[in-house]
């Protein structure tokens, strides 16, 4: 994985004196903004970006230091000391240690088959991370540490385990209160963002032109985003106050925003709306049509037919019950019986059809987004059905996600770009970071606080082809690194050109595809108007 960031750094780096500005590492540095003592990103518009929603800074050093003491004191009783490495040895008194040794002693006796990522081997000074099996673990630290001394660690383990939950619990609840006050305090500002961010990303897609020089192809992704309802109270697939962000519903054709979106800053809000949208045009969902539907006549078969829908049919009606006048059918629902029959008796009745294969506006771009110096998102069932495979499978997967990233840094660059430059300083990046980290703060709040167990960190800068299988989105570093801070209209207002300005040297990006035009006023109003819900 790491080889492809030093491959791109030679490619792009023509000297060290024009080092390229605007990756992780140069946004981010030492994650800087959220080092506040309560942990968060503030803003003066009350905006707020959280950043470790699980402790403040004084309670990560409190917990980290007493852990320390266990972990010193377990090494010092060691019946073997000069077998333990210095990377196990860093590993033991760091509270990374601590979920997987009261793993073990839940495992106690017991032959599970399980797995834990340590240093190994245990005695190596420079040890990685390997997936190590709990018996084979518990087996060497009896060896290495003493059963006596390894069972009171264990046991110090667990406790430390149970104090943090009792210090997180609390900081969990005052967090929630924060997050949906700024939410309050922010709901009109939002929902005014929101319906800028719909403006521009219909505008994007139409590219200046008038509606008669538009291609059919192009025509059809627009009527797309056109009818597409945002809603700002409903819920769902929401996890709480804690987690903002939004979601698209097919069967709804909606995009649901979760309420402390709100408290999020205004490019935050921008990007998050303009990728939603993006997923009513992504090469899953325009691959199914767009269609009309009748509610009450639906709701009314519902009812009549309660006694024979099973399983996904049930689910399938269900939800397109909850359309306020259109929906998107996916390309394996199309030929459903179930489908056909509503559409044969009228209560589906098609707008827009879906697209063939290989007939996107878009598809350079996917194409684009796959190859390895511009993200290598894995192509899924989109790749199989340009050759005619599993033509009518289609489920989200990361190239949806990364090409609506792609699409999402265009509306959000355009929009900037009519605003005053952020330069890029020399020295003093603390408030140039807050800005620029203000359009993917979700992003930067996971590549500072990482998920010790997750198997595939959000900071890597690449993955391996059977990496990306069972993901339904790529790495926080590789969206941002690979897709978003590659934008031209971004880099430009941040400041982000390589140092010297020299373009060779500028990271590879997947160029806006369509051609531009120049409409009229009238025009412009009059192709909005279409977009009006029966």
């Amino acid at each position: 994985m790491r080889n492809l960031v030093l491959v791109l750094a030679a490619l792009w780096v023509a000297s060290a004196s024009q080092s390229r500005t605007c990756d992780i590492d140069d946004l981010l540095g030492q994650c800087e903004m959220f080092d506040s003592p309560a942990g968060h990103m503030e803003g003066r518009d009350q905006s707020l970006v959280l950043g470790d929603s699980r402790r403040t800074r004084e309670d990560r050093a409190r917990l980290q230091e007493a852990w320390g003491r266990l972990g010193q004191q377990a090494i010092r009783g060691a019946a073997a000391p000069a077998e333990l490495g210095e990377s196990f040895r860093r590993w033991l008194i760091s509270e990374a240690s601590v979920s997987t040794l009261k793993s073990l002693l839940s495992l106690d006796g017991k032959r599970e088959p399980v797995t834990f990522e340590v240093p190994w081997p245990i005695n190596a000074v420079d040890a990685r991370l390997t997936p190590i099996t709990a018996t084979e673990l518990r087996t060497r630290l009896n060896e290495v540490l003493g059963p006596e001394n390894l069972n009171s660690l264990m046991r110090a383990a667990d406790s430390h385990s149970e104090q943090t939950q009792v210090v997180e619990e609390g900081r969990r609840q005052s967090v929630i209160e924060l997050m949906n006050d700024r939410a309050a305090a922010r709901r009109t500002r939002a929902a005014d963002l929101i319906e800028r961010a719909r403006q521009r990303t219909i505008e994007t897609l139409r590219n200046g032109r008038d509606w008669a020089t538009i291609p059919a192809a192009e025509r059809n992704l627009l009527r797309r985003l056109e009818t597409l309802r945002i809603d700002f109270d409903n819920n769902i697939n929401c996890s709480g106050a804690l987690n903002p962000g939004g979601s698209y519903d097919a069967s709804a054709h909606q995009v649901n925003m979760c309420t402390p979106t709100a408290a999020l800053p205004d490019e935050s809000i921008l990007l998050i709306t303009a990728h939603e949208m993006a997923h009513a045009i992504d090469p899953c969902a325009s691959r199914g049509p767009l269609v009309r539907v009748d509610v009450p006549r639906l709701r009314q078969m519902r009812d009549s037919m309660s006694s024979q829908l099973r399983g996904g049919d049930g689910v399938l009606i269900n939800s397109l019950t909850q359309s306020t006048g259109y929906a998107q059918i996916y390309p394996n629902e199309a030929n459903n019986p179930l489908i056909q029959r509503l559409m044969r008796e009228g209560v589906l009745r098609v707008e827009e059809r879906g697209l063939q294969t290989g007939e996107h506006p878009f598809r350079a771009t996917l194409e684009c987004i796959t190859q390895p110096a511009t993200g290598g998102f894995r192509l899924g069932p989109w790749q199989q059905a340009q050759v005619g495979q599993n033509h009518h499978r289609c489920a989200p997967d990361t190239l949806n996600e990364g090409f609506c990233d792609w699409f999402a840094a265009e509306v959000v660059g355009r929009e900037l770009a009519a605003r005053p430059g952020r330069p890029r300083p020399e020295r003093d990046l603390g408030a140039w970071r807050r800005e620029a980290v203000g359009v993917f703060p979700l992003f930067a709040r996971d590549l500072c606080f990482p998920d010790p167990t997750d198997p595939t960190p959000e900071n890597v800068a690449s993955l391996r082809p059977e990496q990306w299988e069972g993901r339904s989105h790529p790495p926080s570093r590789l969206r941002v690194e690979a897709v978003i801070f590659r934008n031209p209209r971004l880099r430009t207002h941040f400041g982000c050109h390589s140092r010297g300005n020299a373009p060779q040297s500028e990271p590879p990006h997947c160029e806006f595809p369509l051609t531009r035009g120049e409409a009229s006023g009238a025009e412009v109003n009059r192709s909005r108007g279409q977009g009006t819900a029966p």
